[in-house]
């Protein structure tokens, strides 16, 4: 369950990142990768609350990755939008699909 909160904590870095990219040329989309980073935020510490992680660990990963994705594009920026979008577009994008299933796996996994 862990690293589950940990792929959230770490999409809602990205989608939160996103958000502010697209803000001034497509605000509706910004909006929608906003509420989409607040939820995974939201989903990554009611994770870590449930398995006994302090609930700040989320925080602070979200902060650690924006930190990164930050240096990512600031190292290449030509590049950034591939590099972005193949390391944390398309996983987040599967997670944001698979993670409700995924959760409920790992309830009943974790119970056993």
């Amino acid at each position: 369950m862990e690293g589950l909160s940990h792929e959230m904590s770490t999409c809602a870095a990205y989608f939160s990142l996103l958000s502010s990219v697209m803000q001034n040329s497509a605000k509706a989309a910004a909006e929608r990768m906003k509420l989409t980073g607040q939820s995974m935020l939201t989903q990554a510490i009611n994770i870590a609350k449930y398995i006994g992680m302090d609930e700040n660990v989320p925080m602070q990963r979200v902060k650690m990755r924006l930190k990164e994705m930050v240096e990512t594009i600031n190292n290449d920026p030509p590049n950034s939008l591939k590099v972005m979008h193949t390391k944390y577009g398309q996983p987040c994008d599967e997670l944001l699909i698979k993670a409700p299933q995924r959760f409920m796996d790992l309830l009943q996994d974790y119970g056993d």
